[in-house]
């Protein structure tokens, strides 16, 4: 097996999932020179950061978190495109293990029982070929080692993107666009992933859905923060 690897690795080596340069020894899916500049947000996972502050007053959360600050002109930018529009479904399961590996302690704590990711419309999962918060939302689990239950919330109905619409156009887009179908939450630790946070309508209308099964907690965690 490992000579067949190492044939394998000769003919066809490893590329960094982001930049495509080969990776060399000690480096795993993501080259060092592209872990270095990820623009980690590096906000503890609480009630008071930036993300937790936009969800504020609106719904129960236990902590909101995210892992990296996104704007039009840092690598964030690039690693989501990436993701999105070329299929890059390793990236993001890769992300989510490095994020959970990298926060272990903190997330150990939390006594997360199952992650729920955001879905995607079947019709738009179809056309995408996959939906990038659940891989992220996989790599997660791998590492803390409890369920990602990617059943846990369906959407009603297909929503238009969010993208340039106004806060109030974005909580109209998805009010009440999710609905529950998982009936074992009472009583659990629930952490919601999804891939961006901007005005948090999004996660606000899926939260209010999960909160209809009476869980312990629910937390909030997205792979990146838009913060411009």
């Amino acid at each position: 097996m490992l000579l067949a690897q190492s044939l394998k690795d000769l003919f066809y080596p490893p590329l960094c999932l982001s930049c495509k340069q080969w990776l060399i020894k000690g480096e795993s899916s993501l080259c060092f020179a592209c872990l270095s500049q990820l623009p980690e947000t590096r906000y503890t996972i609480d009630t008071k950061n930036p993300v937790a502050q936009i969800l504020w007053g609106r719904i129960p959360l236990k902590y909101a978190c995210s892992f990296l600050i996104f704007n039009q002109l840092n690598r964030t930018h690039d690693i989501l495109h990436n993701i999105k529009y070329k299929g890059n479904k390793e990236l993001a399961k890769y992300l989510g293990k490095h994020y959970a590996t990298t926060y272990l302690k903190q997330l150990e704590l939390l006594k997360i029982d199952e992650i729920i990711p955001i879905p995607l419309h079947p019709r738009k999962k179809r056309i995408r070929g996959f939906n990038q918060a659940e891989y992220f939302a996989q790599g997660m689990a791998e590492i803390l080692q409890c369920i990602c239950n990617t059943g846990g919330l369906k959407r009603r109905s297909f929503t238009t993107t969010q993208t340039k619409k106004s806060r109030a156009e974005r909580w109209e887009n998805v009010r009440e666009v999710f609905i529950c179908p998982t009936p074992e939450l009472a009583n659990k630790n629930i952490l919601l992933v999804d891939d961006v946070i901007t005005t948090g309508a999004t996660l606000e209308s899926a939260a209010l859905a999960l909160l209809k099964k009476k869980p312990k907690s629910i937390g909030v965690i997205t792979l990146a923060f838009a913060n411009d």
